[in-house]
């Protein structure tokens, strides 16, 4: 996969998130993901949403209910009694 950046010349900076870690209006998307990767020497398993901004590739992970079902992070943490 190959994800556009801005800044020729720069270093890209690879981050990953849970689902719901970042605001997401503060990025492009660029695709999904889904199975066994690396990228930039960093090894993923799962789904991921691909964002951009600026020269970073931004990997936010799914989190997903016992049904499959694509929930934020934190909803599953709540409802799992796993919040402060």
């Amino acid at each position: 996969m190959l994800v556009p950046l801005a800044g020729h010349g720069k270093q890209a900076h690879v981050l990953e998130f849970e689902d719901g870690a970042f605001n997401e209006d503060a990025a492009t998307y660029f695709t999904s993901i889904e199975g066994a990767f690396t990228c930039a020497e960093m090894a993923f398993e799962g789904i991921y949403d691909v964002f951009t901004s600026g020269n970073a590739v931004l990997f936010e992970r799914w989190a997903l209910n016992e049904k499959g079902a694509r929930v934020k992070a934190a909803q599953l943490a709540q409802r799992y009694g796993l919040t402060g």
